[in-house]
């Protein structure tokens, strides 16, 4: 009996000595951990990546530049999406909307766009200070102009930074959302869903536990040293040591 949501898998042992489960239809273990893979990371790269970039990075600095009543607006509003625990908030989206893949991107981008939205808008009110945006305001140019030619470019490496580490987080967060089965539903292969399905199987068959947990801190490490080489190259004062 198969639980609904979940891989069914037989220990098999395939030719050349090397023994992997197959999972649903027969499908090698092998081939689902690389299908992982690329659902995984492909679900943070394509999906996620644009609704914390743009949307919570270009609202965190409309906020810190603007300021005023917009900016009390969108920071109660972020403060009230931070009040609740992710997976918390995770399970009320997912209870609305349903599991699957798109709506485990929607799910991820609502609470880690407020998180980008509050780092942007630090960051813009940090670069407004500087002089030469102040002598451009005193000069008469226009507020956009000055957001995005003399403010984003000096935001940037900043966001870039940060949206490596939560590059890693996301993916975490993803797995465990298909670990629980809030996430990506089979057939569609994730590295969480392949643990949830090999959790019964793990005295006899440990590599289909270990490989999909492998790849997950194996991703998670990439990111991490990603976002610390982008801050020693983007951040002046370790480039010039």
């Amino acid at each position: 009996m198969v639980a609904e949501g979940e891989y069914r898998i037989v220990y098999v042992e395939q030719p050349g000595g090397s023994e992997w489960g197959a999972i649903g239809g027969g499908i090698a273990a092998y081939n689902e951990q690389q299908a992982g893979d690329d659902s995984s990371q492909s679900l943070c790269f394509v999906l996620r990546g644009p609704d914390e970039a743009i949307v919570g990075g270009l609202i965190g600095m409309i906020s810190g530049f603007y300021r005023g009543w917009l900016d009390l607006v969108i920071m109660r509003a972020s403060d009230l999406l931070l009040s609740f625990p992710s997976l918390l908030l995770a399970i009320v989206i997912v209870a609305i909307m349903g599991p699957g893949l798109t709506n485990t991107a929607i799910v991820i981008g609502v609470v880690y766009a407020p998180r980008v939205a509050r780092m942007a808008r630090g960051a813009v009110m940090s670069v407004k200070e500087n002089d030469y945006v102040t002598a451009a305001t005193a000069l008469g140019v226009r507020s956009m102009r000055i957001l995005l030619r003399h403010v984003l470019p000096n935001v940037l490496p900043t966001l870039a930074i940060y949206m490596s580490l939560l590059l890693a987080y996301g993916l975490l967060f993803e797995a465990s959302l298909s670990f629980l089965g809030l996430g990506v539903q089979p057939p569609l292969p994730s590295w969480g869903g392949m643990l949830r399905s090999a959790r019964n199987f793990i005295q006899i068959a440990p590599g289909l536990s270990i490989w999909p947990g492998f790849a997950i801190m194996y991703a998670v490490l990439t990111f991490f040293f990603l976002a610390e080489g982008l801050r020693a190259v983007l951040d002046p004062r370790l480039r010039d040591r």
